[in-house]
């Protein structure tokens, strides 16, 4: 997080100035200050999103950052990070134009059920008389 100064910091999306810092984050992948509103009942500016990472907690990323990992796990580029922040994106976007569907959990599996087992039939040891 950014630390107090007591100046105002600009956003280096929107270019807009802020002067509460609660309201700014720095982003993991080029450092840069960018508006992120850490609550959803008071209006704010979010000019980047934030996600639960692998070890590091919440990670938090500028939008410009976000379209360019976008665009790496769309051309197949890249390395293992860039293949973790893929999964994280479709995690965030699964709607994303041009993207992958998403892999089924349900591997192997087709759409038809499969056939009853066939139970041995006993027979009866009495009849049953109506009368």
């Amino acid at each position: 997080m950014t630390t107090w100064t007591g100046d105002p910091v600009t956003c280096s999306v929107c270019g807009k100035l802020e002067a509460d810092l609660r309201n700014v984050q720095q982003c993991f992948s080029c450092g840069a200050d960018f508006h992120l509103n850490p609550r959803n009942d008071q209006p704010g500016i979010d000019c980047g999103d934030a996600w639960i990472g692998e070890s590091l907690g919440l990670e938090y990323f500028c939008q410009p950052c976000i379209d360019r990992l976008q665009a790496e796990s769309m051309q197949g580029h890249g390395n293992a990070t860039t293949a973790r922040h893929a999964e994280m994106m479709q995690a965030i976007a699964p709607t994303f134009p041009g993207a992958p569907p998403a892999p089924s959990l349900a591997t192997g599996r087709t759409s038809e059920p499969p056939p009853k087992r066939e139970r041995p039939r006993t027979r009866r040891r009495y009849r049953r008389i109506d009368s």
